[in-house]
């Protein structure tokens, strides 16, 4: 896969992340974290700078999640 397509994976990962917490409320659940898992390995596996290589969106709802 492209670098590109990885960061924009990336993406739309958080940002479903965001949605099973606020849309559908299952922050406890296994599936939130599993997941936050898969983000962080897409992240760490696509040496993803999170401040440079995502947009502002991503970025934001990950400190989130994440910070």
């Amino acid at each position: 896969m492209k670098r590109q397509e990885i960061v924009q994976q990336a993406g739309r990962e958080i940002e479903l992340l965001s949605r099973l917490h606020i849309i559908y409320g299952l922050k406890d659940e296994p599936c939130f974290a599993a997941q936050k898992k898969k983000i962080v390995d897409l992240i760490t596996d696509g040496n993803i700078n999170v401040k440079r290589d995502l947009d502002p969106l991503s970025v934001n709802l990950y400190r989130r999640y994440f910070g």
